[in-house]
């Protein structure tokens, strides 16, 4: 047995433990990061910004789901709009629900920028049937990126 391999082998293990640490470490720090410069960006109107050649800008996801849970009610709802009723079989996927919303709510930006309306959470839920609206939840989520400039 060659213990040359061996020990490289443990070494890698303990230096890949050590990195993971550091890594998870980092992670926090940065969701840290996250939470307190987002709304500052916002509360500024910044979109982007050009940092030590990195643009740090904020992403905006939305994400669709049942409210409260109740995911029979979303069923229920999917399957009587005509539109959506091929969502479900006994069940939904959340994924396509959520890929729904935001292609409603990216109507529902771009009617809201002509108008000069605010968009919101209440302006997607108003673009959505009603009988969706009414028992899905709708988040916006912030995150903070970069990119190479």
């Amino acid at each position: 047995m060659d213990m040359t391999l061996l020990k490289r082998f443990v070494a890698l293990k303990d230096e890949k433990k050590q990195l993971d640490a550091k890594l998870k470490t980092i992670a926090q720090t940065l969701k840290e990061l996250d939470t307190a410069i987002v709304p500052q960006l916002i509360a500024d109107g910044v979109e982007s910004m050009n940092v030590d050649g990195q643009t740090v800008y904020i992403a905006n996801d939305i994400f669709a789901g049942p409210i409260d849970g109740e995911k029979g009610n979303v069923i229920d709802a999917l399957k009587a709009v005509d539109e959506t009723s091929g969502f479900v079989a006994e069940n939904f996927s959340a994924q396509t629900l959520t890929s729904y919303v935001r292609e409603v709510a990216a109507d529902v930006e771009a009617a809201c920028k002509q108008d000069g309306r605010l968009f919101d959470v209440e302006a997607v839920r108003a673009g959505l049937p009603p009988r969706i609206a009414a028992v899905i939840k709708i988040a916006f989520v912030h995150n903070l990126r970069s990119r190479k400039a």
